[in-house]
C-alpha cells in the first residue's frame, strides 16, 4: 500500500486480512478499507484461500487485484484507462527480471497437461458486472468440489487442494475456451 502511494497512484486502497493482520493495519494511514475474513482454523485445513471471494469482498466497483507482496515502482493509475474496458482481466506472459516473457512452466505441469491458460492471479481486475459475478461464482463451485473436479475434469491432477492459478484457468477456459478475450 505504501508503495502504491509513493508511486503516485490515485485511488482507494483496501486490503483483506485475518482478525490479525486487521489489528496492525487498521493503523495504517495508507489503507483505506481493512476487510476482515476467518483464517483458516489449522495448517490441516486447505491452505489455498478462497481468493474467488475478493469478488464479493471488494467495496469497489473496478478492482484491481494485487497479491501483498508486490512492490510498485511507478504510477500505474494508467490501468484504469485500459482495463475498465473489459470485465475480467488476469495477468499472462508474466516477464522476468530482464523483461524477457517467462516461457519455462516447469513448475505448471497440470496447465500443460490440460492445456490451460497460462494466468496468474497475482494481478487481475475485474468490474462488478454479471460476467464478473459468473466468473467468480464458478471459481466459488470449482472449489467446493475439487475431489470431483480434479477426478472427472483434469488429467492425472494429485493435487490436494485447487491453487487459486488451477481453479482461475478452469473458469477461464470455459468462459473464453478460444482465449479470444486475452488482451495482449
Amino acid at each position: 500500500a505504501k508503495s502504491i502511494r509513493y508511486s503516485g497512484t490515485a485511488g482507494d486502497i483496501a486490503v483483506i486480512t485475518d482478525a490479525a493482520g486487521k489489528l496492525l493495519l487498521d493503523k495504517d494511514t495508507n489503507i483505506d478499507h481493512v476487510i476482515t475474513i476467518d483464517a483458516p482454523r489449522s495448517q490441516d485445513d486447505n491452505n489455498f484461500a478462497p481468493e474467488y471471494s475478493v469478488f464479493e469482498l471488494s467495496p469497489f466497483v473496478h478492482t484491481i487485484k494485487l497479491e501483498a507482496d508486490m512492490l510498485v515502482t511507478q504510477d500505474i493509475g494508467w490501468w484504469w484507462h485500459h482495463l475498465y474496458q473489459h470485465d475480467i482481466v488476469f495477468s499472462h506472459g508474466c516477464l522476468d527480471y530482464t523483461e524477457k516473457t517467462v516461457e519455462d512452466r516447469i513448475h505448471r505441469k497440470l496447465f500443460l497437461r490440460n492445456n490451460l491458460p497460462n494466468i496468474y492471479n497475482g494481478l487481475s481486475y475485474f468490474r462488478f458486472s454479471k460476467k464478473a459475478n459468473d466468473f467468480y461464482s464458478l471459481c466459488k463451485q470449482i472449489h467446493a468440489n475439487w475431489d470431483k473436479v480434479k477426478r472427472d475434469v483434469l488429467k492425472n491432477c494429485t493435487d490436494e487442494y485447487g491453487s487459486t492459478d488451477v481453479v482461475y484457468a478452469l473458469a477461464a477456459k470455459f468462459f473464453d475456451p478460444l482465449a479470444k478475450e486475452t488482451i495482449r
